[in-house]
């Protein structure tokens, strides 16, 4: 299995904005549990970060599609990695958003990520896990 983290900025229409989320957010969780991929995301108004879990092929066909997905750009892979455990095991995506204080760390992250640092990318993920620790699975 393997854990794969990536930024992007978030193209959808300041009008009906929620609706879209909520979209997102459904068709996400229904086909990452048709797929067994679980993970976060998180919205911070203006980026998404999202960590994808699961087997490499499911994981690797997922972030091709999202690529292709007309609701951002400028999508950046931050890091890559083999794992044995999940975190984010029983969520087939959980979700938070919109945050300033998360738009800065992922802005901050991006930066540094495309300068080689790997710390604030850690800083990251433990974030996007302490979000889920207070909430039930999806």
């Amino acid at each position: 299995m393997i854990s794969l983290i990536y930024v992007s900025r978030a193209l959808l229409p300041a009008d009906g904005r929620d609706l879209a989320l909520a979209q997102l957010v459904r068709s996400a969780r229904a086909a990452n549990a048709r797929t067994q991929v679980s993970g976060a995301l998180i919205f911070t108004g203006t980026r998404f970060a999202q960590l994808l879990e699961g087997e490499a092929d499911p994981v690797h066909q997922l972030f091709e599609l999202l690529q292709d997905d007309p609701r951002h750009t400028d999508i950046v892979k931050l890091a890559e990695w083999p794992i044995a455990v999940r975190e984010f095991a029983g969520w087939s995506l959980a979700y938070e958003g919109p945050s300033a204080y998360v738009d800065g760390t992922i802005s901050k992250t991006l930066a540094l990520a495309s300068r080689g640092s790997t710390p604030e990318v850690h800083h990251l993920v433990r974030m996007m896990v302490e979000f889920t620790r207070a909430r039930d699975p999806d």
